[in-house]
């Protein structure tokens, strides 16, 4: 499957950190990597991922992530390129890559189809027990208004990535005043957005688990 992704970097250092180049070496093998730095940062440090990428920029938007991947798509990289691709990654950079991604893009290329996908679904409202994520992903939406996918990865075929609804979702991403309302006018929004379009929705890990799992002691466990 040919693959685009678009990174959201941010650097409050002003330095592109070993992790996020060891994660781009490895993501670069599945996929065309476009990576956009929310920050400051030089030209050198732009060298330092040019390997892995096929482009690189950096602008000072303060919009999170969905900004840098709603300009990338907007500006930088422009729709046309996008859409000649069979599959859209969305990918940032507050998280560690542990494992390769080979066993992910196997079981998620087996689905052919799923038209958004993760790598792990939460509901911070679910405080009760663990669930098999297709049953949890029958029930009414409007009584789990939390849950989505993980934004830190996500996966889009074009059975849905090339909706006006998607592009208009995207091209409508603005400034807001913090990380909670990205996730809720965005990440929550987003998944909302694939429900009422009747698109398949599926993770690589088939479990939905409680409170926000990669936060929690689970986390540990899911690497094991």
């Amino acid at each position: 499957m040919k693959r685009i992704c678009l990174f959201a970097g941010y650097n409050y250092s002003n330095v592109i950190s070993q992790y996020v180049i060891d994660y781009l070496k490895e993501l670069s093998q599945y996929a065309d990597i476009y990576y956009l730095a929310d920050g400051r940062l030089d030209s050198e440090q732009l060298k330092s991922i040019s390997p892995f990428v096929k482009g690189a920029w950096v602008e000072n938007h303060q919009e999170y992530d969905f900004g840098s991947w709603a300009l990338l798509m907007r500006q930088y990289v422009g729709w046309d390129k996008i859409n000649r691709y069979d599959e859209l990654i969305l990918a940032n950079d507050s998280c560690f890559c542990v494992n390769s991604f080979k066993p992910v893009f196997e079981k998620m290329d087996q689905n052919q189809t799923v038209g958004f996908w993760g790598l792990l679904a939460t509901d911070e409202a679910n405080f009760r027990t663990v669930y098999q994520l297709s049953d949890y992903l029958k029930r009414d939406i409007d009584e789990h208004p939390f849950l989505c996918i993980g934004s830190y990865f996500m996966g889009f075929r074009k059975n849905f990535f090339q909706k006006e609804s998607f592009h208009s979702f995207f091209n409508g991403v603005e400034k807001v005043k913090d990380r909670r309302q990205v996730c809720f006018r965005y990440e929550m929004a987003l998944f909302r957005l694939a429900l009422s379009e009747k698109i398949e929705v599926n993770c690589y890990e088939p479990y939905l688990y409680l409170f926000s799992t990669t936060y929690m002691r689970e986390a540990f466990n899911l690497i094991k």
